[in-house]
């Protein structure tokens, strides 16, 4: 028993021993993963004559904190741990790279996008002669792309071909929207001129408190506007004397007639909480708040008749009712009352105190004051009155209902605060 003991408190100590070697190689190389992603630089001169030897370096994935060089890194090329300040190496990371815009300024991080996004569309140029007798040795520069703005002789740009910052005073961004406004394919320079400093910024969105503008190859392609923190932003539109919009109207024509959009895609325009539906670039329907109302109406001719009824067409329920809040095939809205359709034409509706529908049902004369079992739909609606809302199986009048089967009565619910006059 005593051998046991012994031995397994020397087990014990072995392997206690063993856990703290072991801790202690992952703090000396806590980057010894990273050995298989590293990259070997051949050897090289600087500019000054120093020779480099050939090393490796950490694999680049636009992040300092796993660098070699990032101070409390283990190196393997010098067999040390990194020393220095963990802050101030941080500094010089982000003046020279665009990786990460939470510790450089916007302006920085834009001018080193620019010169990020050149050195990707470089164009050789080969050494030539002007008119004058001049030789232009050969370099590089900028792809044209209708914008003078990352441009390598754009004063403030970085120049690859001299190694230094273009001076001169930057022009006016064009392109502009003269009222002070800027719109789709605007550049990140001339939203950031207009708009001022985002709060928030990548290389796909600018975010201004609540409202966004986002991008893509570095141009503006939509947006998301806010009244507590509105865009200065404008869609072109051609003008117009129309005062309303209608179904089929394009999105040039509701661009003049509403105004430029708090949010849109190739779907949707959203006015607040009223929004515009597309297909093909033309109105198909719409959500119509009263918050925030569209300039809309539905086109249809006039009608003599007051009301409409059950098989009543969708030009007939428009003329009488008036434009809808909101639509689509099978439906009209107004408020909190609808009215449904079957090919066109009336099945049956919803109706509310609070937005109440012009509508009736059909009635034969009848001298009996209370309806029963099998009593037929129109002798409801005789007795009764025009339900609220239905369907071919029911009729409710504000909290009580009646149900059918085959357009005859089989049941009710009569409720005290709107009785039915039944027995």
């Amino acid at each position: 028993m005593l051998f046991w003991i012994r031995n397994n408190r020397l087990v014990s100590r072995i392997l206690i021993v063993k856990l703290i070697l072991a801790f202690g190689v992952f703090t000396l190389y806590p980057l010894e993963v990273d050995a298989r992603k590293r990259v070997r630089v051949r050897g090289y001169y600087r500019k000054d004559g120093t020779y480099v030897r050939p090393h490796y370096r950490s694999a680049p994935d636009r992040s300092p904190y796993n660098n070699y060089s990032y101070p409390g890194n283990y190196n393997p090329n010098t067999g040390k741990i990194t020393t220095g300040d963990p802050q101030k190496y941080l500094e010089r990371y982000y003046n020279r790279s665009s990786s990460r815009t939470s510790s450089v300024s916007f302006e920085t991080w834009l001018k080193n996008l620019d010169s990020g996004t050149q050195a990707g569309y470089d164009v050789k140029i080969q050494g030539y002669y002007r008119k004058d007798g001049t030789y232009v040795k050969p370099h590089t520069r900028s792809a044209p792309d209708g914008s003078p703005y990352n441009n390598y002789s754009y004063p403030g740009n970085y120049n690859p071909n001299t190694g230094k910052i273009t001076p001169g005073n930057p022009s006016k961004p064009q392109g502009v929207v003269s009222s002070g406004a800027f719109t789709v394919g605007s550049t990140m320079k001339e939203v950031a001129a207009i708009q001022g400093t985002p709060d928030s910024f990548s290389e796909g969105r600018f975010g201004y408190g609540y409202s966004n503008v986002y991008f893509k190859d570095g141009r503006v392609t939509n947006w998301y506007s806010t009244r507590l923190s509105p865009l200065k932003v404008k869609l072109a539109a051609p003008s117009t004397n129309k005062k309303y919009f209608t179904v089929g109207s394009t999105k040039e024509e509701v661009v003049a007639i509403q105004g430029t959009p708090d949010s849109f895609s190739e779907t949707y325009f959203r006015y607040g909480y009223s929004n515009v539906h597309f297909k093909d670039g033309r109105v198909t329907d719409w959500d119509n708040s009263t918050v925030n109302p569209l300039k809309v109406k539905l086109t249809v001719a006039s009608i003599n008749n007051g009301y409409f009824t059950v098989g009543s067409t969708k030009e007939e329920v428009i003329a009488i009712q008036g434009t809808p809040d909101l639509f689509s095939e099978t439906y009209f809205g107004y408020g909190y009352s609808n009215i449904y359709f079957k090919d066109g034409r009336v099945t049956g509706w919803h109706n509310s105190t609070i937005n109440p529908l012009k509508v009736k049902l059909a009635a034969i004369p009848t001298n009996k004051i209370y309806f029963t079992m099998d009593s037929t739909v129109a002798e409801v609606a005789a007795i009764q009155g025009t339900p609220d809302s239905f369907t071919e199986t029911y009729f409710r009048y504000g909290y009580s209902n009646i149900y059918f089967k085959d357009g005859r009565v089989t049941g009710w619910y009569s409720s005290t605060l709107s009785p039915l006059r039944v027995r």
